[in-house]
């Protein structure tokens, strides 16, 4: 399971729950009624970038209250309420991404590129040039996305914004491997593993660790792969970063699966879905079935591979994932050939078929995206930097 995570510096909405205590005493406060019009406005911003609201109505309507608060301000306040509509805006934006709504998320990320400019704030400016380039980067339009991305990092490198400049070197690293240009890739991240270190992020480290590992995996060089998911791990096991930590096992074992050592493999496999099993992340839980089922099929265990890859693909059908459904099903094809069932092997083909052709859908994707964020992004296992 080769799963990239890509780093986009944002006015962040944090999910870790580390910030559970502070959130409920904001909450407290914001009960009270005896502060003013900014006051309110600020916590509701900071229980919002903290709890992690994915809401976008909970955005809308901050957003409308600013506004209105902006349009009747004295002059002394109407900096204030300019800041924090613009951070509101840019967080609006970053919900609706999430959502996959690329237009909203997009007009909101433009506005507050405007919004920003007007404030003259050029570290904010240069993290709205690379939340647009990042919503650009994921419709596909790769030349507007490495266009914003090169505007955000030239900003970056007059200000000396060391997490910038690797958040932006990572993105352009992951553009170029989509490219297959994994010379360029791996020099970008390169360069963000060094600000990462110079920041001392040893989570941002981690995961630009995993798209070395991923580029390198891709380039068939497993052992180089393997020791820079090793390096991630290293970080991932110390830190409590359990879902970064399952997925990356999930890469160890993939490598152990190409290098011949399926033992070792269904060992790594198992481990990350036991980690998955805890925090009931169904996504992740059907590909590692599909995975294991695979590795007992290519051991002969026909029994343990069909029990596999039918909890994988019951899984699969709960959430709607296409995909998966359709990668299980096409280990099951196998099974049932083996078992001589071949009516069950020809009808399991033609759907699993049938479901890999409609992956090209954009509808579809667009739908299967927001299940994703429906099923993940509400839960709080992993901080986002």
């Amino acid at each position: 399971m080769n799963l990239a995570l890509k780093i986009c510096v944002l006015f962040v909405l944090y999910t870790n729950t580390i910030f559970g205590d502070e959130i409920d005493s904001l909450r407290a406060v914001l009960k009270k009624t005896n502060f003013n019009d900014t006051s309110r406005i600020s916590l509701q911003l900071a229980i919002g970038e903290m709890e992690g609201v994915y809401r976008l109505s909970f955005w809308d309507s901050l957003k409308v209250e600013c506004e209105n608060k902006l349009n009747s301000a004295k002059p002394n306040e109407k900096l204030f309420y300019q800041k924090n509509l613009a951070v509101i805006i840019n967080d609006l934006g970053f919900v609706a991404d999430e959502q996959g709504n690329s237009t909203k998320a997009l007009e909101a990320y433009k506005k507050a590129l405007t919004l920003f400019e007007q404030l003259e704030d050029k570290k904010a400016i240069a993290r709205a040039f690379n939340n647009i380039g990042s919503v650009y980067d994921n419709l596909g339009d790769l030349s507007l996305a490495i266009d914003y991305y090169y505007k955000s990092l030239n900003i970056r490198e007059v200000i000396k914004d060391t997490s910038g400049l690797a958040s932006c070197h990572n993105n352009i690293g992951y553009l170029y491997f989509k490219q297959k240009n994994y010379k360029k890739a791996l020099e970008n991240y390169k360069k963000a593993s060094d600000y990462a270190k110079l920041e001392n992020n040893l989570y941002r480290y981690a995961i630009i660790m995993g798209n070395f590992g991923l580029t390198y995996s891709t380039m068939k060089d497993h052992d180089k792969a393997l020791n820079y998911y090793m390096e991630a791990k290293k970080i991932y096991d110390t830190y409590n970063y359990p879902l970064n930590q399952s997925q990356n096992i999930s890469n160890i074992a993939a490598i152990y699966k190409k290098q011949g050592k399926l033992q070792l493999a269904l060992s790594m496999y198992k481990h990350s879905l036991h980690i998955m099993d805890s925090l009931d992340y169904k996504q992740g839980q059907a590909v590692v079935y599909s995975s294991i089922s695979s590795i007992y099929l290519t051991l002969g265990d026909i029994k343990k591979a069909q029990v596999n890859a039918e909890t994988g693909m019951k899984l699969a059908k709960e959430l709607g994932y296409p995909k998966e459904i359709s990668n299980c099903g096409l280990i099951l094809v196998d099974v049932y050939q083996k078992n001589g069932n071949f009516k069950d092997a020809f009808f399991t083909y033609v759907r699993s078929k049938n479901l890999a052709d409609s992956l090209n859908n954009d509808d579809l994707r667009r739908e299967t995206l927001q299940k994703i964020f429906n099923t993940t992004m509400t839960k709080k296992w992993w901080p986002i930097v």
